[in-house]
């Protein structure tokens, strides 16, 4: 099952990661008079729908802390990624993507992968455990302790899906904690970590799994890794600059190193409404290197845009049409945009390997 997974992930990291680095590697934007399509959807800030998202998922906290007056309402998702110092975090509103045209060619390439050997699917495989993840599942999250999944998982017999995890250990008011079989030594090795029935959580260890439930339940003033009001598209999240750099590869080494020593995090925002609109905002601590960071990287699309339209190569000048550095005083974005029919092209193996009957 695990061997079978893995290529839909792929898929997924490639489609919000692959753009940064095709942009210096050979993307390019054509000009502006030459559009053939409407402008694709960035996720530039909150959006309306958005705020009545976050408004909807905000709770009391269970014992809020006595520093609190009165106490603050938190997202039990957001309050659950390690705290701001660990500094990465990225979520995935699965029910977005999984209703958006992206997320139904990622579902024809899941059926594709079962369909090849006339197995069970991925997705037949978490229903027979009680999970159905176009069903149950809100959103995932990963961050540098763990992976957390909200939804509902009231039908899941965590006991007998486990097997031989430990017994559960109570712990807060809605929290239980199970150590998972690993390599480390007992008590040290991973832990499941559930809250009611609507958050699961995957923790390094029992200090970090119960760190998170401090955090959801108010014991901790910890701050988190993303704001409510970071919590925009259908994918975002802050990562380190050093994460990114390695994305240039060998086309442009002096770029990433250049990314890696000046850009403190990057917060990412993907829409996958339509097309998939990318905006990656750069901050960093030093004005003047941010600037420059800026700067090289519009010289980098200058420079890709010459040659792509000097070589005909009339794929990258659509894929990057609405490509460009917006500067600013403190910080510069990077937006970028990749077309639905780009996506459908790169994808439609997947029809091929379920025999033509991917689709529904």
């Amino acid at each position: 099952m695990e061997r079978r997974r893995r290529p839909i992930l792929w898929l997924l990291a490639a489609v919000l990661l692959f753009g940064l680095a095709a942009l210096v590697a050979r993307g390019c934007s054509a000009p502006e008079e030459e559009a053939r399509r409407p402008p694709p959807e960035l996720p530039r800030r909150l959006r309306l729908a958005e705020v009545h998202r976050m408004e909807q998922r905000q709770t009391l906290p269970a014992t809020p802390s006595v520093a609190e007056r009165p106490p603050r309402q938190r997202d039990p998702v957001l309050s659950a990624l390690a705290a701001p110092d660990a500094g990465t975090a990225l979520v995935f509103e699965a029910n977005a993507l999984r209703n958006s045209p992206l997320g139904q060619l990622l579902l024809d390439c899941l059926e594709a992968q079962g369909s090849r050997d006339g197995g069970p699917g991925p997705l037949e495989e978490l229903r027979a455990l009680g999970i159905d993840p176009l069903q149950d599942v809100d959103r995932v999250a990963m961050g540098d302790e763990g992976v957390v999944v909200s939804g509902n998982f009231s039908r899941v017999n965590w006991d007998q899906l486990l097997g031989d995890a430990g017994a559960a250990t109570r712990y807060g008011s809605a929290g239980q904690l199970r150590s998972l079989p690993g390599p480390s030594d007992a008590g040290s090795g991973p832990v499941l970590v559930t809250w009611g029935n609507q958050m699961v959580i995957i923790a390094p260890n029992e200090t970090a799994a119960r760190a998170s439930l401090d955090r959801i339940e108010g014991r901790s003033e910890t701050g988190q890794v993303l704001r409510d009001d970071q919590a925009y598209g259908d994918v975002y999240g802050v990562v380190g600059g050093g994460q990114l750099s390695g994305l240039f590869g060998a086309s442009n080494t002096s770029l990433g190193a250049q990314l890696r020593d000046t850009a403190k995090s990057v917060e990412l925002h993907l829409d996958a409404t339509r097309d998939v609109g990318l905006v990656a905002q750069v901050k960093g601590d030093d004005p003047s290197r941010l600037q420059d960071l800026g700067k090289a990287l519009g010289g980098a699309l200058v420079g890709a845009r010459a040659q792509a339209i000097a070589s005909g190569d009339t794929e990258a000048a659509e894929l990057f049409d609405y490509a460009r550095v917006v500067p600013g005083t403190e910080n510069f974005q990077l937006e970028l945009a990749v077309p639905l029919e780009y996506l459908q092209a790169k994808l439609a193996f997947c029809s091929r390997q379920g025999n033509g009957d991917a689709g529904r």
